[in-house]
């Protein structure tokens, strides 16, 4: 199963493409989300992790050219498939953006079997090519490369610095983990300007959604942080 975040201002165009390719039903499956503009799409890439992006070329406040630039730009996603997608064919624009370094330039107009295929075939080969990690805690499945976390077939909605405090949390053979180390790995560089409310709120966020799961995230006083797996 993989995550596409599709971004084109025409609702109808969202809908049609996500009805298309979610409703067919070979595998793997694709989960598709969707925004109508581009600001508020660099949001959601701020954080979620995906597989893969589709970008309607005519944006408006920001060409779909523009965008592939911003996101390329965000080192997490420097190197992840991006699809340009539009109903205008013309050989100009499609030059023009496999130019830029996209995957592919995909029709409104094609068939969704093949515009799945095309998909689905980029991202297996970046997969393959790239060093991607995967780990379980517990039911739960973990990937650096998407910073994306599911159970079963589900995706979680983690923010991005509640899938690092999974991570940091479910890899760590340390019995617990300070506030503080737990602070210097999210946050990294700046880590001296988050307060311990700011983890605390994050932390609190984390155990509501994965709670439900079997994984607990508990916080023991005078101690740390740390994760138990219900059996």
């Amino acid at each position: 199963m993989y995550r596409i975040l599709y971004i084109d201002d025409n609702i109808d165009n969202l809908e049609l493409i996500d009805e298309g390719l979610t409703e067919l039903n070979d595998e793997p499956k694709l989960i598709i989300e969707r925004s109508e503009d581009p600001f508020s799409a660099l949001k959601l890439i701020d954080k979620h992790g995906y597989d893969a992006f589709l970008i309607d070329v005519h944006l408006p406040k920001m060409s779909g050219f523009e965008l592939y630039n911003k996101i390329r730009s965000n080192e997490e996603f420097h190197d992840q498939p991006i699809f340009f997608i539009s109903s205008d064919e013309t050989s100009n624009l499609k030059v023009q953006g496999l130019s830029l370094g996209a995957d592919d330039f995909l029709s409104r107009a094609m068939p969704f079997e093949e515009m799945k295929a095309r998909i689905i075939t980029k991202i297996g080969k970046h997969i393959k090519n790239s060093n991607q990690i995967e780990i379980q805690v517990g039911p739960l499945s973990v990937c650096t490369k998407t910073m994306s976390a599911k159970y079963q077939n589900d995706f979680l909605d983690l923010t991005s610095i509640e899938f690092k405090l999974l991570y940091c949390l479910g890899i760590s053979d340390k019995e617990f983990l300070t506030r503080e180390e737990l602070i210097k790995f999210v946050w990294n560089k700046n880590h001296h300007e988050v307060l311990p409310r700011t983890l605390n709120t994050h932390l609190s966020n984390l155990r509501k959604k994965v709670d439900q799961f079997g994984v607990k995230v508990i916080s023991a006083r005078d101690q740390g942080v740390y994760i138990k797996i219900e059996k």
